[in-house]
């Protein structure tokens, strides 16, 4: 995330119809590569999704479903 039209990275974990909201990140980190540990505690006896996406402008990027 770096640049001047930088917008929001939103982190979610989706479990059946429940969706937990992880992290979001804003605006320019700079030219380099951050890592960061989110704890998630989803209770669930089946599959889980992360959902990232990317708000840059009039635009969304997302993961496929």
């Amino acid at each position: 995330m770096h640049g001047t039209n930088v917008g929001n990275l939103v982190l979610n974990v989706i479990a059946g119809s429940t969706t937990q909201h992880l992290k979001t990140l804003s605006g320019d980190h700079g030219n380099h590569w951050n890592t960061e540990r989110v704890n998630a505690h989803v209770h669930t006896s089946g599959t889980f999704k992360v959902d990232t996406r990317l708000y840059i402008g009039m635009f969304v990027c997302s993961t496929p479903s």
